[in-house]
């Protein structure tokens, strides 16, 4: 992690304190950037850089990077829930339903918005889409 990220990590940490298990876990997380990490996954990969790190601190990091607007947790069509570094660009996901990947892509939401704001007299303050199906990938196999 680069002075300037380790700055970013301490402002957003808003007087938390940046513990070597946290700054561990936000590298592997920006490292693998696009990805969305399964807890599971982060603990296994943090587990090779640092052997002392258990699940639960894992799990009270990713509240921590919650809090402090971090990361954000997404809830994928599946059991379990995915992490990815909170953006300020919106961003859309597709859901394999066959192999679980994640593809990010972006859309104008602007106008579905204002729809809904308007037909429904809705005030939307933050908007997630996810559109599940069959990739490429799965579908050729």
């Amino acid at each position: 992690m680069d002075h300037n990220e380790i700055c970013e990590l301490r402002e957003k940490m808003q007087g938390r304190r940046m513990t070597k298990q946290r700054a561990t876990i936000f590298t592997i997380i920006k490292q693998y950037e696009g990805k969305h990490h399964h807890v599971y996954d982060l603990y296994k990969l943090a587990k090779k850089k640092d052997p002392k790190i258990n699940l639960s601190t894992v799990y009270r990091t990713l509240n921590e990077f919650k809090k402090a607007n971090v990361v954000e947790e997404l809830h994928l069509e599946q059991e379990h829930h995915h992490y990815e570094i909170k953006e300020k660009k919106e961003h859309q996901h597709l859901i394999c339903e066959k192999c679980d990947a994640v593809i990010e892509f972006s859309m104008p939401t602007k106008p579905l918005k204002e729809q809904l704001a308007k037909q429904y007299g809705f005030f939307i303050k933050k908007m997630h889409v996810n559109v599940s199906g069959i990739c490429r990938k799965c579908r050729i196999h």
